[in-house]
């Protein structure tokens, strides 16, 4: 017994030196990389293409060759939570179909709605929780289910049941929250000034709420395109008003206007940034007698300007904000690409991209929505 606790402790002391000399490499927890697939998407008119951003580096990826030739680009959105983002354009009769989707991983061009034959699809707007697209059109909207990509719905969209002097498609956005969609519709006379019409649906029964006059044109003739931002956290919705040169603000709640904001200039993007509820409005202004080109940024708590940043000589056509960098981005038609901070308001960053920006998106396509 007593030879058997000695060889015990023999063999504890052995164990115990092997252990206190071992050169055998500590186990270390592994850590995880700070790795984003996260991208900004791009438009453009002048190059007709689409700019691919890499948001982690502000670098540009891609440009993506339209697949449609020479026809014109119009709008784009993201269905976050999934791979995919939306590109609408002037289909080419009878082959070529105006709206496709792009896979936000590989860049590729994955689907195209051949049977959308509309002329131009100007405007779309995803629902990242009911996974629905929506594309606005020839005075319809048509509802993609984002999951199949299928077609499940068409609905007819006017402020009137002739058609009497609308321009149709123009600007589409829709709360994701609340799951209504915020369209605008103006109207074009040789006759009459100009009136830009919001039109708000119901997004789970697709019928009208209300609709109502924005504001009234400058001219005679004249028709203007708007751009549209919602900020989800106050349910508030801004429309930029190009030609006018104004910014509408609609509450969400009552879906009625509480006040227009006049630059005095061109109004061509807007973007929100729901963490600062500030709104970025891009926009020509005379500074010291000079037009030139940059962006206003307003006080979201009081709709105040407060301030006015200069870019290039060439008008911001596409602006949108990523709450989650706390950035916001910008476009130019000529080819310069802006990284805003949601600090200062300032442009920390700017690359080159395609000509012509029109509109973005950006998405992360491995995060939740």
């Amino acid at each position: 017994m007593g030879y058997i606790r000695i060889k015990a402790r023999i063999l504890k002391r052995k164990l115990r030196n092997r252990t206190n000399n071992s050169t055998l490499p500590i186990p270390i927890k592994p850590s995880l990389p700070n790795f984003s697939f996260s991208k900004v998407f791009v438009t453009n008119q002048g190059d007709n293409n689409i700019s691919i951003v890499n948001s982690n580096n502000i670098t540009l990826n891609e440009n993506v060759l339209n697949p449609n030739g020479q026809a014109d680009l119009y709008g784009i959105s993201a269905l976050k939570g999934t791979r995919k983002v939306y590109v609408g354009g002037q289909a080419v009769f009878p082959t070529q179909a105006g709206i496709f989707v792009i896979d936000a991983v590989t860049n590729k061009i994955i689907k195209r709605f051949n049977e959308i034959q509309d002329g131009f699809s100007y405007a779309i707007a995803t629902n990242p929780i009911t996974k629905l697209v929506y594309v606005y059109t020839s005075y319809k909207l048509i509802i993609i289910d984002g999951n199949t990509d299928t077609i499940i719905n068409t609905i007819p969209i006017s402020i009137n049941p002739i058609q009497v002097l609308e321009v149709g498609p123009n600007a589409i956005a829709v709360n994701s929250k609340t799951n209504k969609i915020y369209i605008t519709d103006p109207t074009f006379s040789a006759q009459l000034p100009s009136v830009n019409y919001l039109i708000v649906l119901d997004g789970a029964t697709n019928n009208k709420i209300t609709q109502f006059p924005l504001n009234q044109g400058p001219a005679i003739g004249i028709d203007f395109p708007s751009y549209i931002s919602i900020n989800e956290n106050t349910n508030k919705i801004y429309i930029a008003n190009n030609f006018l040169g104004t910014l509408s603000i609609v509450d969400g709640n009552s879906d009625s206007l509480i006040t227009t904001i006049n630059f005095g200039t061109r109004a061509h993007s807007v973007a929100v940034n729901i963490n600062t509820n500030k709104i970025y409005v891009g926009s020509f202004a005379t500074v010291n007698n000079i037009l030139t080109s940059g962006y206003f940024v307003i006080d979201g708590s009081n709709n105040t300007v407060i301030n006015f940043i200069r870019t290039g000589p060439e008008a911001v056509n596409a602006m949108i904000a990523d709450p989650k960098s706390n950035r916001v981005y910008a476009a130019d038609r000529a080819g310069n690409f802006y990284v805003i901070s949601g600090d200062n308001d300032q442009i920390i960053k700017r690359i080159a991209i395609g000509r012509g920006s029109i509109s973005m998106t950006y998405t992360d396509p491995f995060a939740m929505p």
